[in-house]
């Protein structure tokens, strides 16, 4: 993520260490369940204050997620896939210098996404 406005600059990273479980209910082509997932979110940021004022931090912050999933088998190995969560950090990751903040994620996330997934058998 890169940002640059007229009050900071700012740059930064977003990785996720975890593990998940996921059920799936078979019925014809369609596929249907849920997942649990449970992890560690690695937020590496920088930033600069309007003023030039630049700090950095590397934060470790624990994360859990509950989502739905649903797939269309097309064929045999691929199923196109829709997939949404709700997530949870333990904390809210806020990057501020001299008390400016200039990266703050909130607790709380919602995302959906649309894949194919290849199935091997």
């Amino acid at each position: 993520m890169h940002e640059a406005g007229l009050e900071h600059e700012r740059d930064g990273s977003l990785d996720l260490i975890g593990v998940a479980a996921r059920a799936l209910l078979l019925r014809s082509r369609w596929l249907a369940g849920g997942y649990a997932a449970a992890g560690v979110s690695m937020i590496d940021a920088q930033g600069t204050t309007r003023e030039g004022a630049r700090g950095s931090e590397r934060l470790w912050i624990p994360t859990g997620a509950l989502g739905a999933d649903v797939r269309w088998r097309i064929t045999s190995n691929l199923e196109l896939r829709l997939a949404g969560q709700a997530g949870v950090s333990a904390w809210r990751p806020l990057l501020a210098i001299n008390e400016v903040p200039v990266l703050d994620l909130g607790r709380f996330e919602l995302s959906g996404r649309v894949s194919l997934v290849f199935v091997s058998r």
